[in-house]
């Protein structure tokens, strides 16, 4: 999030084994989305954002905060930027 919050290309999932995101802001208030799924299909679709609201990247990060809060025991970050989910969270 701090990548993205200073206007510079991130990419998000990177270990090869999952789908990865990559996002590549322009500079005016636009972004590219490029979603990749090499492990299994191959396939890349990537997607223009328009106009974003220069409160864009707080806003997503206000997001990741919440799902963090709400969900603690479900997903952990053993390492910056890596992400698990553990198998044995209660429903």
């Amino acid at each position: 999030m701090a990548t993205l919050e200073s206007r510079r290309f991130a990419t998000w999932l990177t270990s090869g084994r999952t789908p990865s995101l990559r996002f590549k802001p322009d500079g005016h208030e636009r972004m590219s989305v490029t979603v990749h799924d090499g492990p299994t299909s191959g396939a890349t679709v990537t997607i223009p954002l328009f106009s974003l609201p220069p409160s864009w990247t707080a806003d997503q990060h206000t997001l990741l905060t919440r799902a963090r809060d709400t969900y603690p025991r479900e997903v952990a970050e053993p390492s910056p930027g890596t992400y698990v989910w553990h198998q044995d969270a209660p429903a």
